[in-house]
């Protein structure tokens, strides 16, 4: 679109030419700064499942705003007019940026996906299964707004608790050994955070990776 539009001279001095796109940078927009037009990108950290949750859940977002520094306050007008609030990224950070915001948005869906699956390993229909972890990833997310990670982090791991993530594993083994491999890297990380948090040392988050990592290579062996 923009090189056809380059191609009909399109575009012009004064012109603010900005996309919305997450992955991208404004630098798809370059040939627009052949004519003196500056390019912005303005990126709402929000997901958008259809337009009608696009219009409610739009205000009040964070923005990334990228692109030309003379145009920022085109951008900072467009996000205070929404009730945002908004930072600045370098275009050559956006592909990092936009990964950030794939894991706590895609990625939540496939831990999610996770956790109903062990629950449907237990006989557990997949509806109920995910209507009763509902009220737990709700209150999950809301300590992390709260009180912020690492302190959110609750549980076995954050206890220091080896013996229980030993029967997880053993369980996981029995019943569901095909989401053995997704759990033990996430108890890896996990354990990093819990040493973050200060209620594990050193030694314990060690021995807690020793044991995670220890099923991951059991597990590919057997494949």
């Amino acid at each position: 679109m923009v090189d056809t539009l380059a191609d009909c001279n399109g575009f012009h001095s004064g012109q603010i030419v900005v996309h919305m796109s997450g992955a991208q940078s404004s630098e798809i927009l370059d040939r627009a700064k052949d004519f003196g037009a500056k390019v912005l990108s303005v990126h709402p950290l929000q997901a958008f499942a259809s337009f009608e949750m696009a219009v409610q859940n739009l205000p009040g977002s964070v923005f990334s705003i990228e692109g030309d520094k003379d145009a920022y306050d085109a951008a900072v007008c467009i996000v205070e007019t929404l009730g945002g609030e908004y930072f600045f990224i370098d275009r050559s950070a956006k592909p990092l940026y936009h990964a950030g915001a794939c894991v706590v948005s895609n990625y939540l869906v496939t831990l999610i996906d996770l956790g109903v699956k062990l629950l449907e390993s237990t006989g557990i229909p997949k509806s109920l299964a995910t209507k009763a972890l509902l009220p737990l990833i709700n209150g999950t997310i809301k300590n992390v707004e709260n009180i912020g990670i690492p302190k959110a982090l609750t549980g076995p791991i954050a206890r220091g608790d080896l013996s229980t993530i030993v029967k997880h594993l053993d369980c996981l083994e029995e019943m569901a050994p095909e989401l053995l491999q997704l759990y033990s890297w996430l108890g890896i990380q996990t354990a990093e955070i819990a040493l973050e948090k200060g209620t594990i040392d050193v030694a314990t988050m060690e021995e807690f990776q020793r044991v995670f990592l220890n099923e991951t290579i059991e597990t590919i062996v057997r494949r």
